[in-house]
Order: structure tokens, then C-alpha cells, then sequence
């Protein structure tokens, strides 16, 4: 097994770190991105323990830079290696593909760690079952259980959240959290299909965002 500290240097802050350091196109940055996922050797953090653990999706976000990297070799290369993507899509997600469970989602945050995940390997793959199961689980998230509240558009973190109120009354909706959920839906939208009705939903849902927090947000400190 791995240690607490592999565990760490492989979870969703240094996986948040490394999707950032993608996004910055910088030669060195994406050196080290390939470094770090070398240094894990493409394994999904915490595998086999991530199919079964209650936060699973904090494990999964490396897949994210892992499949970035597929993508950025295969443009270069003119195809990717599948070494890279081989543990999140078939150790991981073509589990939870093939598993009927879809309230893995229980927190906010967990939509910006792992639905981009779904949406990369769907892409790479041009496998559909991918985009499916990722829409599955957001919307049980945002529905069935309730975070969503189209309402206020915005999410609240967890189910506890859902019943706090301010002193005067009014609900409590975590700032970061709603900032996890609109950067896990323009990540996803990245990838997603136009034609695929998850595009709509996402699109929708981050449309709504959009105009709650610039209604909200401070035009002073942001």
C-alpha cells in the first residue's frame, strides 16, 4: 500500500495544482505534470481503495492531468499512450460505468474532481458510457439529493447545508464550493459532446451560476 504522504502527494490538492499547471500551456509547468504522473506511474490515487471510499472522487482527479497529457502526446505524436489513461478508465471509471450506484456524489467539491474525469475519457475514447455515467452522478447530486437549489442558483456543500440558516435567516451557501461546481462544469464542457444532453444540462446549470455571482459578487475585492 502507499503511505499517508504518497497518498497525499497524489490527491485532489496536488491534482488541483497539476490541472492548473496544465491549463498554463507552459513547457516547464507541463514537464511537471508529466514528472508527478510519472512518479505515480498513471496509477489512479488510492487505487483499489478508491472504489470503495466514501470521498472517492478526491482520489480520481488525477485523471484529469493523466488524461490531459494523453491528449497533449497524441497531438504532438499524432496518437497518445495508453499507459497514461489505462488506470482511471479501466481500473476506475469502467467500474463505476458498469456498477448501477450513482450517489457516490455527496459533497459539492466532488463535482469539480471527478466529473472532468468522465468527460476527457469519454472523449479520448469516444465512448459515450462515460458521458452517461458522469451526467448520472451530477444529477443525482444536483437533484435527487438535493445540492442544487435552482432557486438560489447555487450549490449548497453537503445535505447538512442545506438546512443552516444565517442569523437572519437566510441560507448558507459555501463560497469555494460554488467555485468547485462552475470550474467542474466549464472543465467538463471542455470535453463533452455538443450533441450529448449533458452539454444542455451543464451549460444550463453554469449559465444560472454565472448570473447568481455576478449579482453577488463584490465589484470591490471580488
Amino acid at each position: 500500500g502507499r503511505t499517508p504522504k504518497e497518498a497525499a502527494d497524489c490527491g485532489w490538492e496536488q491534482s488541483s495544482f497539476m490541472q492548473g499547471a496544465m491549463a498554463t500551456g507552459d513547457v516547464q509547468w507541463l514537464a511537471l505534470a508529466q514528472e508527478w504522473s510519472e512518479d505515480h506511474k498513471w496509477i489512479t490515487c488510492n487505487y483499489p481503495n478508491v472504489l470503495m471510499e466514501h470521498d472517492a472522487a478526491n482520489d480520481m482527479s488525477c485523471g484529469q492531468t493523466f488524461a490531459e497529457l494523453y491528449l497533449a502526446e497524441a497531438s504532438a505524436q499524432g496518437i497518445g499512450n495508453d499507459t497514461y489513461i489505462r488506470s482511471i478508465r479501466d481500473d476506475v471509471l469502467e467500474v463505476l460505468v458498469n456498477r448501477a450506484k450513482v450517489d457516490d456524489w455527496w459533497w459539492v467539491d466532488a463535482l469539480f474532481m471527478a466529473l472532468p474525469v468522465f468527460s476527457r475519457v469519454g472523449h479520448i475514447t469516444n465512448d459515450t458510457r462515460f458521458h452517461d455515467k458522469g451526467l448520472a452522478l451530477f444529477e443525482d447530486a444536483s437533484m435527487r439529493r438535493g445540492l442544487w437549489s435552482a432557486e438560489d442558483g447555487l450549490y449548497f456543500r453537503d445535505d447538512a447545508a442545506k438546512n443552516q440558516t444565517t442569523p437572519s435567516g437566510q441560507r448558507v451557501f459555501w463560497g469555494r464550493g460554488n467555485g468547485w461546481a462552475m470550474g467542474a462544469l466549464a472543465r467538463a464542457l471542455m470535453f463533452t459532446p455538443t450533441a450529448h444532453r449533458a452539454h444542455r444540462v451543464y451549460t444550463h446549470t453554469l449559465v444560472a451560476m454565472a448570473a447568481t455571482v455576478i449579482r453577488l459578487q463584490d465589484i470591490h475585492d471580488g
